[in-house]
């Protein structure tokens, strides 16, 4: 039992969620100061030590700010008139690091072709959007709209390190932070909203806003609202990180259905723990994508226990389990909302209190449809090629703050809430294949390892399951051209058996039922199935 959690946290745990705290704590005294250039300096000194010590450090470090750091402006410099920020910093650094050391003959790039084309298909993709979007489009709008993209650049150090067992727990650390970190700040940010008093609120929201770590909105309406009592009003708490909490969650779940398989085995109480906190995050984002997407990945991890034939009474028994989980999760919710320490403030007089008529997320919806037509009108022009990156869309928004402006709610935008439309648009139908490859590909290997009954069936499974949610998610909020997206197609790389697939003949060997035990791992054999 105790090996399990150790795959995922150790002492180092400790050290990183400090130096976490301490980083972001800093970026809050620095955020509209002149001395913000010594974090970013002190990080970048950081991950050059990093990357020359050892790549795969270098490039956790670069992922861990990925997968917390929403945009990745938690720190920014003005460099010559440009915003510098720690992501650019630290993919410069790491990418900077990398070709060096190919030059020198310290790594080079091993690529295995099932598992590299659809990405480089990808690439290429994005190549055209990027020619087409210069070309045909607003240089700024053009730049601003694919610079995301860089993120895939990574997977040339991604296929140049040699991923040992404890190079991939690194990662799975690396990732089991990430996903504890986004989960503890997002009711963190739950609690404080809710009962900071105005000044101290307005400090901590001007820092989560400009730092674009979390989106925070005040909701009041709604069910449940009368158990509120004279406060009848709530926050949301949606950080794009919070993917990555999801992402993990399935992961544990993945974990918890295949490798307690048999009646009298108990799940650790870290486990569920952790359950708690991953279902209080996805509870607390309020996103319908993550939801849908939780539902289908979740769909897929019952196919495939089907497919490893489980045991009736212990998918009965774990399905209560996690439903009772679910249920303290929402008490846990409506705990840090409705605790009277210190004593909620009075909102109703804020300038931004809606009142029980607040219609925002259903004119937000109702925005989101009107600009659906509009867009398809624009990938019929050019469906192949796509009109490139920056390309605009005009259309009508039912927004009454942007009526307020223009009260023809006339808006003309290169951002969109539909993620594939969104793609086709301005990579065409090469850049909808190469996703599409790519997600075939991933799902067939997590079928083959189920089949195979390989020992790391879990892993593959519960990170499939996450591929699985950004790509439902990002059918309404656009996922796979961002980092958080593409950093997780590519943090999938070292974890699959991409080779098995590859050379059918050196598949790994079936194993016996029992090897799905925890009690079947060596506690030194970093990330197999314990």
């Amino acid at each position: 039992m105790k090996n399990f959690g150790q795959q995922f946290f150790d002492k180092r745990l400790w050290w990183v969620m400090l130096g976490l705290l301490l980083t972001h704590v800093v970026a809050a005294l620095t955020q509209t100061s002149a001395w913000s250039w010594l974090p970013l300096g002190v990080i970048a000194i950081l991950a050059v030590y990093l990357s020359s010590k050892k790549l795969e450090w270098g490039l956790a470090l670069a992922f861990l700010e990925i997968f917390v750091g929403g945009h990745g402006h938690l720190i920014d410099v003005s460099v010559s008139g440009f915003s510098l920020s720690v992501r650019e910093v630290l993919f410069g650094v790491v990418m900077a690091v990398w070709a060096i050391q190919v030059a020198q003959g310290r790594v080079r790039p091993k690529f295995v072709a099932h598992r590299d084309l659809p990405l480089l298909v990808l690439g290429i993709a994005v190549v055209l959007g990027t020619v087409v979007g210069f070309a045909q489009n607003a240089a700024g709008n053009a730049f601003d709209d694919m610079n995301g993209y860089f993120t895939l650049l990574y997977f040339f150090p991604f296929i140049s390190i040699t991923w040992t067992n404890d190079n991939r727990r690194l990662f799975l650390q690396m990732f089991a932070v990430a996903a504890a970190w986004v989960g503890i700040t997002t009711l963190v940010y739950l609690y404080a909203f809710t009962h900071l008093p105005g000044l101290a609120s307005h400090e901590l929201y001007t820092f989560v806003r400009d730092a674009r770590l979390a989106e925070v909105t005040l909701l009041t309406s709604g069910r449940g609202l009368q158990l509120l009592g004279n406060s009848p009003w709530y926050f949301r708490i949606f950080e794009q990180s919070q993917a990555i909490s999801v992402g993990f969650e399935l992961l544990l779940l993945a974990a918890t259905f295949f490798l307690w398989r048999e009646p009298q085995e108990k799940l650790p109480k870290g486990v569920w723990a952790m359950h708690l906190l991953m279902i209080a995050t996805i509870l607390a984002s309020l996103s319908r994508s993550f939801w849908m997407g939780s539902v289908a990945a979740f769909g897929l991890i019952l196919i495939l226990i089907c497919v490893s034939r489980p045991r009736v009474v212990v998918l009965m028994k774990r399905h209560v389990q996690l439903g009772v989980t679910t249920l303290i999760a929402v008490l846990t919710l409506f705990l840090l909302v409705a605790a009277p320490l210190p004593p909620r403030p009075d909102l109703s007089e804020s300038s931004f209190y809606k009142g029980k008529d607040d219609n925002t997320r259903v004119v937000a919806v109702s925005s989101r449809w009107n600009l659906l037509g509009p867009m398809v009108s624009e990938i019929r022009a050019h469906p192949l090629l796509g009109s490139g990156f920056g390309e605009e869309v005009t259309y009508i928004s039912d927004d009454p703050r942007l009526r307020a402006i223009n009260p023809t709610g006339e808006v003309t935008t290169y951002r969109f809430e539909w993620g594939y439309h969104d793609l086709w648009l301005k990579m065409g139908i090469l850049g909808l294949f190469g996703f599409g490859w790519f997600f075939v590909t991933v799902v067939s290997i997590a079928f083959e390892s189920v089949h195979r009954r390989d020992a790391q069936a879990w892993i593959t499974v519960g990170l499939t399951a996450g591929l699985v949610m950004l790509f439902v998610a990002n059918i309404f909020s656009p996922y796979l051209n961002h980092p958080i997206g593409l950093g997780y197609m590519l943090f999938l790389l070292p974890f699959l058996p991409w080779e098995a697939v590859r050379k059918p003949e050196q598949a790994v060997e079936p194993v016996p039922r029992q090897a799905f035990s925890l009690k079947a791992a060596a506690p030194s054999v970093a990330y197999k199935q314990n």
